[in-house]
């Protein structure tokens, strides 16, 4: 690579200047020392001294102006190349430019294209979508329609089983009603005893022997209905079975004139009232939705609610612990219809918690729903 003028290193001065010193130097010598006048010589040889020492010290000056020169053409020459480059670079750019306004406007064509067939595909994606929701809906119907059969045959179940059971109690209040009152049960007054006494007496004197043999059987029988009164007031779940003893087949009756004589005296029968009897009825009134408590499969602590709120209402829990706040409720998250979950995997003691309707309604016939952690609770909500 050929150096430029400019490049290229400058002639020393201090030469020229030397030599035109010495050659003014000799001038001066020569006029000085020959006496006046001067010959031809050396006015000739003066002459020729001062001109070479004013090439000489012109000499440097000029090569100085020849670079200075040199080096402007130089410089112009180098913003010419910048410029050429330049030129060059914005040719390409330009190039490049028109190669991407071709791909531009290829892919505004293809744009164009695709916004028209946009709005077909909006309608076929619109009518899938249509088609899934309403698939969806009548699965959920069918859900809903087959829990609702469920329902009613549960219900219908639960129904028959009262109206079974209230007629069963019917029927036994009217047994109750129509059984004979129950005797009183003291041991200190015997009718049974009494009442057997006409069937020792005889009816006839007899010798000396025959009292005895007679009397014998009847007071073994009395002894016997002694033992069975006791054993007759322990059962209390059969009533009738205390009523009067039937008369024996083989004992006379006694006469009207003994009657008076040996007739017991009555013994008071506290009647029983229907609310004595009352208790014993078991009839199955329905009780309050219980939860159902069970160890989560996946260990997060989870409130599973079933209840049906009806359309832009949604389920909130306030409670302690957490994450959850007695002031403000955190809202449950919808499954489906009818069905709302909450759960946490932070919890690590047993939540405290109550439902709320729209985070305003409470649910009172839940009350306050304890859950463990790790655990799973099932209830069932009614507003």
């Amino acid at each position: 690579m050929s150096n430029l003028p400019s490049d290229t290193q400058r002639l020393p001065k201090w030469p020229f200047l030397v030599g035109d010193a010495a050659l003014l130097g000799v001038a001066l010598t020569l006029a000085l020392r020959n006496p006046a006048p001067l010959s031809p010589a050396l006015i000739f040889a003066i002459t020729g001294c001062v001109a070479l020492a004013a090439i000489l010290g012109a000499i440097p000056f000029l090569t100085d102006y020849a670079a200075q020169q040199d080096e402007a053409l130089d410089n112009r020459q180098r913003s010419l190349d910048a410029l050429t480059r330049t030129v060059a670079g914005s040719a390409e750019q330009i190039s490049a430019a028109a190669g991407g306004l071709h791909e531009l406007s290829e892919l505004a064509r293809a744009q164009v294209e695709q916004a028209k067939a946009l709005p077909e595909k909006l309608k076929t994606e619109l009518e899938t979508l249509q088609n899934e929701r309403n698939e969806n809906l009548i699965a959920e119907n069918k859900n809903l329609q087959k829990e609702l059969k469920s329902l009613k045959a549960s219900e219908s179940k639960k129904l028959t089983e009262l109206t079974g059971k209230i007629q069963q109690a019917i029927e036994e209040i009217e047994k109750l009603k129509l059984a004979p009152p129950a005797p009183k049960k003291s041991r200190a007054t015997k009718p049974k005893l009494v009442a057997s006494e006409p069937e020792s007496e005889p009816v006839a004197p007899l010798d000396d022997s025959t009292p005895k043999s007679a009397t014998e059987p009847s007071s073994q029988k009395n002894e016997a209905a002694e033992l069975e009164t006791p054993a007759a007031e322990t059962q209390p779940e059969a009533p009738q079975t205390e009523s009067a003893p039937e008369p024996l087949a083989d004992s006379p009756e006694p006469s009207p004139d003994e009657t008076p004589e040996t007739a017991p005296v009555e013994p008071t029968v506290e009647e029983e009232t229907p609310d004595e009897a009352a208790p014993t009825l078991s009839l199955d009134e329905p009780e309050a939705p219980r939860a159902d408590h069970r160890i989560s499969p996946d260990g997060v602590t989870r409130l599973l609610v079933s209840a049906y709120i009806g359309i832009g209402n949604r389920l909130f829990v306030r409670g302690t612990g957490a994450g959850l706040s007695e002031d403000k409720g955190v809202a449950l998250q919808f499954v489906s219809i009818g069905k709302w979950q909450w759960e946490t995997a932070d919890a690590d003691s047993p939540l405290k918690m109550k439902l709320y309707k729209n985070d305003e309604i409470e649910c009172t016939s839940l009350g306050e729903i304890t859950i463990d952690p790790g655990s799973q609770s099932e209830v069932s909500a009614t507003f």
